[in-house]
């Protein structure tokens, strides 16, 4: 709970095209600079660190966490115009979110530390809609975007360490599984158009990912630390929300 996460940029572009009759299709991608935060006590801390309900790792005298996440999507849709101003359309995504945790102990004789590796690859179905108004025209206009996806997820999650110095043992193990992931994503902004070919536009995004496997959350599910021989799970309860501000070119044809 004490790692922060910083702000970080990341790029996303869109291209499509509309055929006569309102249909459509397009193709869009978004990525994320990494992500990390880190976490260090002050010496003499005596610091306790419960890894599980049933393990406590207690007169540590120095603890750090780090942490580092990477996210990156691309869906491809096929789009319809209602008219007005107003889009539907449907698709399939694909979502890699990665998430790494690496904490170090220290105690009197030495070190001991383990590092949660989780990869989620997801991938399913998404509709959403989106509205503009003013599309076209010279002068303000106002644009929203809304989308679901029902994903499929497949975790892999790997940890490795050794804790020798608090009487257990090596840990090592590694995990596959599947897991049913939801994302929810959108965004609103407020732009202008200079001509019907150019506009600029800024406002906010947020893509939140649902069931999903985090490092941290592998932590407390993974047996005690001071059991040798301990494994990696492939726990999907977690959650997962990246938002900001965004500024947006647009160029139409």
């Amino acid at each position: 709970s004490d790692l922060d996460f910083n702000w970080r940029p990341g790029i996303e572009a869109r291209v499509g095209l509309i055929l006569p009759g309102g249909f459509g299709f397009e193709a869009r991608g978004m990525w994320v600079a990494e992500m990390s935060a880190e976490f260090v006590t002050e010496p003499d801390d005596d610091v306790i660190v419960n890894t599980n309900p049933g393990t406590e790792l207690a007169s540590v005298i120095l603890a750090a966490a780090f942490g580092e996440t990477r996210l990156w999507s691309v869906d491809a849709n096929a789009t319809f115009a209602l008219g007005g101003g107003f889009q539907l359309f449907g698709g399939v995504a694909v979502v890699r979110l990665q998430d790494e945790l690496i904490l170090l102990l220290a105690n009197d004789p030495g070190l001991g530390g383990a590092t949660w590796l989780v990869t989620n690859r997801m991938i399913g179905p998404q509709i959403g809609a989106r509205m503009k108004t003013g599309d076209g025209q010279h002068g303000v206009f106002f644009a929203a975007e809304g989308r679901v996806g029902f994903l499929l997820d497949r975790v892999e999650s790997v940890m490795a360490g050794d804790f020798t110095v608090f009487g257990g043992g090596e840990i090592d193990g590694a995990a596959i599984a599947t897991a049913r992931s939801l994302m929810l994503a959108g965004n609103a902004n407020i732009g202008f158009h200079f001509s019907e070919t150019f506009a600029v536009h800024v406002g906010y995004q947020a893509m939140w990912l649902g069931n999903v496997a985090l490092a941290t959350g592998q932590v407390g599910t993974t047996g005690p630390l001071d059991v040798p021989g301990t494994v990696a799970m492939d726990v999907a309860t977690g959650r997962f929300l990246a938002h900001g501000v965004r500024l947006g070119i647009d160029l139409t044809f």
